[in-house]
């Protein structure tokens, strides 16, 4: 497993190709998860977003979690690429935040921590197999 440690905004490069990129911050409190509710649909889903051009990965996810819910990321582990079709790459993190007092932003109206058994029914898309996948990962390699 790839591991980063984030100082400020200093960080190491991955770069990118031509293809869509998504990033996604898994933040696992004990058997519960971190999810955001987004205030353009009525649904629940983890942080995260599309990587811009040129853009590497760990300031993406950087950005993202810094503008969906105003913190920063105190440690990031990569843990699972999802191939969608054949151009889109999504990137799940097992991310630990900085302390934080969440406010309301343009994309997320709320956070609240989920119980993994006891997801919402307005999860986003393919967002509940990441989470499972990943809480699976932690708990073999007993990390988070």
């Amino acid at each position: 497993m790839e591991s980063l440690y984030l100082i400020g905004m200093k960080n190491y490069s991955i770069k990118l190709q031509n293809t869509k990129k998504g990033v996604f911050a898994i933040v696992f409190k004990e058997d519960k998860v971190l999810l955001g509710k987004r205030r353009d649909i009525n649904m629940w889903n983890l942080i995260g977003g599309g990587v811009e051009k040129g853009e590497d990965l760990y300031c993406a996810l950087s950005r993202e979690v810094m503008e969906e819910i105003g913190a920063t990321i105190k440690e990031i582990h990569k843990l699972k690429r999802y191939i969608n079709g054949h151009k889109e790459k999504v990137y799940v993190f097992l991310t630990t935040l900085n302390e934080f007092e969440f406010k309301r932003t343009e994309e997320v109206s709320k956070i609240k921590y989920f119980k993994v058994n006891r997801l919402p029914e307005n999860l986003y898309g393919s967002h509940k197999k990441r989470i499972l996948d990943a809480y699976k990962i932690c708990l073999k390699q007993k990390i988070g």
